[in-house]
């Protein structure tokens, strides 16, 4: 399992892919390939227990290499409730065959 820190910011509530970019400061990238967490099919469970669907995807920018969270969201979703500035644990684990991240309330 691997956890990180992210804040709320206005990207993630504009956008509803809901993007979270896995911070390279907080996590090392070699786990998410040793853990083998990097998916097209991930469950999400939200601060107040919803499931959602999404993936974890690989990309590289001008900076280097990064691994972003997309989740399938939706108009008035249980994420688009949440407030610039709140501070998420954002927690990443294998469940069987299943990856599994779970958004809790710092």
């Amino acid at each position: 399992m691997i956890s990180f820190r992210f804040r709320v910011g206005n990207a993630f509530l504009n956008y509803l892919h809901r993007p979270i970019t896995i911070p390279k400061s907080q996590v090392n990238y070699k786990d998410i390939e040793a853990q083998q967490l990097h998916s097209d099919d991930i469950r999400v469970i939200c601060p107040n227990g919803e499931r959602m669907a999404g993936c974890i995807i690989y990309s590289k920018a001008g900076y280097g290499p990064y691994y972003q969270i997309k989740v399938e969201g939706k108009e008035n979703d249980p994420l688009s409730r949440l407030s610039v500035g709140q501070v998420l644990v954002v927690e990443i684990e294998k469940m069987g065959r299943i990856t599994e991240i779970r958004l809790n309330n710092r």
